[in-house]
């Protein structure tokens, strides 16, 4: 291919800051590479905290991918979990849905350290339901209770490992 590849705007928007909670402009843009790759660009910019973020999702893979599994054993809270910037996961035993955000980043841990990152969030929070589902996630935790989690990806960069730490 000669001279630059052809750029495509697919989207422009504006979000909170993740880092100051002004407002901060994200676009989407299409490119195709000059190997002729499908490739996408997202960058989200923060105008007054200078806040940025540039993310490369794949294209043209095989998706949506959905992996599952469910905690019945103690010894699974030690399963590894990789979670991409583009990947959710469910709890749905809680009614939990984890979503990727602009200012996602790859997350590796263990089943365990994903109901700690939960608790964690729902420690802002004092309603009823939040204090409940806290509750439920302690338990869950030192595997009092049974649950499945369940990750899913348009494209299969998820994975679970059986291979307990």
């Amino acid at each position: 291919m000669v001279g630059k590849p052809p750029v495509e705007l697919l989207s422009s928007r504006t979000i909170e800051c993740p880092g100051c909670g002004e407002e901060c402009s994200v676009g989407e843009w299409f490119f195709e590479s000059s190997s002729g790759e499908s490739m996408m660009l997202v960058v989200a910019r923060c105008g007054r905290c200078g806040s940025r973020s540039v993310l490369t999702p794949p294209m043209g893979e095989p998706g949506p991918q959905r992996l599952e599994v469910v905690v019945d054993d103690p010894s699974k809270l030690n399963m590894i979990v990789y979670r991409s910037p583009a990947g959710s996961l469910r709890i749905p035993e809680l009614g939990v849905e984890v979503s990727p955000g602009v200012y996602s980043r790859d997350h590796i841990t263990t089943v365990e350290g994903v109901l700690r990152d939960i608790a964690g969030v729902l420690s802002l929070f004092e309603s009823p339901k939040a204090l409940e589902v806290r509750a439920r996630l302690e338990s869950m935790m030192k595997g009092g209770e049974r649950f499945t989690l369940v990750l899913t990806y348009q494209h299969p960069t998820i994975y679970l490992l059986d291979q307990r730490l």
